[in-house]
């Protein structure tokens, strides 16, 4: 789904060389990758923080990897990782929950008599064990 997006927001948003910044409607933002730690798939974002310069109005309760939402017109950002509160591991959101703050599926599964259930049971979910 990850890649999807990524193909998508290339097609989509690929620089023509001819184009001018000033002709530019959106802010030029910086295009990278980062490496989920728990599953090692490489995501693309544009822009980690709070608050994505592209999109007035959102912001995090976190500092993420955001990425624009390629199915939209309107530049909105997408969260695509994070950073583990206790191991600082980047996870993107399908190997991490967030509970007041991020936590990747290895540290909620290795200190699971410190959340709640509902918490474990989706980190289960997403790691693939059956509850």
């Amino acid at each position: 789904r990850i890649q999807i997006l990524f193909e998508r927001y290339m097609d989509h948003h690929e620089r023509k060389p001819d184009v001018k910044e000033s002709e530019m409607s959106q802010p030029i933002v910086r295009r990278d990758t980062v490496d989920c730690k728990i599953c090692n798939e490489t995501l693309p974002y544009d822009y980690y923080g709070r608050k994505a310069p592209y999109c007035e109005g959102v912001m995090y309760k976190e500092d993420m990897f955001l990425m624009r939402d390629p199915f939209t017109p309107e530049p909105r950002p997408v969260p695509i990782a994070g950073l583990c509160s206790v191991c600082s591991a980047c996870s993107c959101m399908n190997c991490s929950v967030y509970y007041s703050q991020r936590f990747c599926l290895n540290c909620v599964l290795q200190n699971e008599h410190r959340f709640p259930v509902e918490m474990i049971n989706v980190a289960n979910k997403q790691s693939g064990k059956v509850s």
